[in-house]
């Protein structure tokens, strides 16, 4: 397997949800962090966008969850792809009326 280098777009994404995978959150947000100074696309920042909306959701930070969620909505606001995570971690930190 060929690594991905995490200079490049995507590199640090790779390696985001690797961390993630192994529970390692508070590493993941800060490779996350780093991966949105290196890029100005809006659908790569969506993508990163949402893996840290995860990454808040797996911790049980809905609030954070819930802003980055946002961002993704307002970086594309005609991709429904995060609606449902959105939504989730709405009716989790006690928002009904925003889960609708």
């Amino acid at each position: 397997l060929r690594r991905a280098d995490p200079r490049q777009p995507g590199g640090d994404l790779l390696l985001g949800k690797t961390l993630m995978k192994r529970r390692h959150f508070d590493q993941a947000m800060k490779v996350y962090r780093n991966d949105l100074q290196k890029v100005s696309a809006r659908p790569h920042q969506f993508i990163v966008h949402n893996a840290m909306g995860a990454c808040a959701f797996r911790q049980g930070d809905y609030a954070e969850a819930i802003r980055h969620y946002r961002i993704c909505r307002e970086l594309m606001p005609t991709e429904t792809a995060n609606l449902e995570s959105l939504a989730l971690a709405s009716l989790q930190a006690g928002q009904e009326a925003a889960a609708r």
